[in-house]
């Protein structure tokens, strides 16, 4: 699925994520220089037809069920089609929503644009270039947000393990070598959740 980010002007620095078509998969090796070496994550596949990418990047990530990090954004999940309802989010799930929902499921996230992003979204700040957050995620967990030099993907967003990225519409590993980075959700795992499944509604 694409994953589209644009600023919405009135309301400063706010992100979205579109995801609206299938994602074709690359075949290149991670160059990637790490150290630290971590268990390659299960990924956690979209659902069919819908913009859902950051739900089962975040799933993926977060080792928890599609459903749970839907549940924790107030997303529901059609009982008969298992398609979630994303009527509340037609420009695409806004970064920020995901923040305080993913605390309360015991994880920190840290909204992180870069200079490509904020360029690509015409908002006025600066960021990490691509490379330095390229360099800056080796060993750390987050779902990362880039446009895919395929035409027919266009925006789109990966599950990060630590070393290597994961297309949720595939489940291939991806390179990150030709990749722009745009924003990153990077996670990090707290103590104990707050309250775990439950949803919140700001």
């Amino acid at each position: 699925m694409d994953c589209q980010f644009k600023s919405r002007k009135q309301e400063y620095g706010t992100l979205y994520a579109d995801c609206n078509g299938d994602a074709s998969t690359g075949s290149n090796v991670l160059h990637l220089r790490i150290s630290l070496k971590m268990t390659q994550l299960e990924y956690v596949p979209q659902r069919p037809g819908c913009k859902d990418c950051e739900i089962a990047s975040l799933a993926t990530v977060t080792g928890v069920s599609y459903e749970e990090i839907a549940g924790v954004l107030g997303i529901a999940i059609d009982p008969t089609t298992k398609l979630p309802d994303l009527s509340k989010y037609p420009a695409g799930i806004d970064l920020l929503d995901v923040v305080y929902p993913l605390f309360r499921l015991g994880w920190s996230a840290a909204v992180v644009v870069t200079q490509e992003g904020f360029r690509k979204a015409q908002i006025g700040r600066s960021g990490p270039s691509s490379q330095q957050l390229k360099a800056d995620l080796a060993g750390r967990r987050a779902t990362i947000g880039y446009v895919d030099t395929d035409p027919a993907v266009g925006d789109h967003s990966l599950a990060w393990d630590g070393s290597s990225a994961i297309d949720c519409s595939t489940g291939e590993r991806r390179s990150l070598n030709n990749v722009e980075i745009h924003n990153a959700v990077i996670l990090t795992r707290l103590a104990s959740p707050i309250r775990t499944g439950a949803s919140w509604k700001g």
